[in-house]
């Protein structure tokens, strides 16, 4: 939500999910960032609103709202956990981290963990500086 404000991205009609109801207070995003196709939901009709995101689903989005652009795969080689980088997130986390966006942990790329709000929040701020 704060990704739809963060990046300035303009109304447009987007998607409804199942569970997301048009009187909740993110609702308007979250159709603003589907329409953009930043987010896609979880593939069943549900957003799961309330659910904690991994740092690879942020790169995902985050990606997804920079210049379409092949990404340089050999730039995950540096680090340790590049295996348990989702093959979906693969080319997204690339994006990242070769804009020199991401810099990744202490114990690596960590794209299973869950993403804090102060990540978030810097991630918006740099691709928005991007953009």
């Amino acid at each position: 939500v704060g990704l739809v404000q963060g990046l300035n991205l303009s109304q447009r009609p987007g998607k409804a999910f199942k569970d997301v109801k048009d009187s909740d207070w993110y609702a308007a995003d979250i159709k603003i960032a589907t329409a953009h196709e930043i987010i896609f939901g979880r593939g069943d009709g549900n957003f799961d609103p309330k659910a904690t995101i991994t740092r690879q689903e942020a790169f995902s989005m985050l990606a997804r709202s920079l210049n379409k652009e092949k990404a340089d795969l050999a730039v995950l080689d540096q680090f340790k956990d590049k295996k348990d980088i989702a093959p979906w997130a693969q080319e997204a986390c690339s994006v990242m981290v070769g804009k020199n966006l991401v810099k990744g942990r202490p114990e690596g790329l960590a794209p299973k963990a869950e993403i804090s709000r102060a990540e978030a929040v810097q991630l918006i701020h740099q691709v928005a500086g991007v953009k």
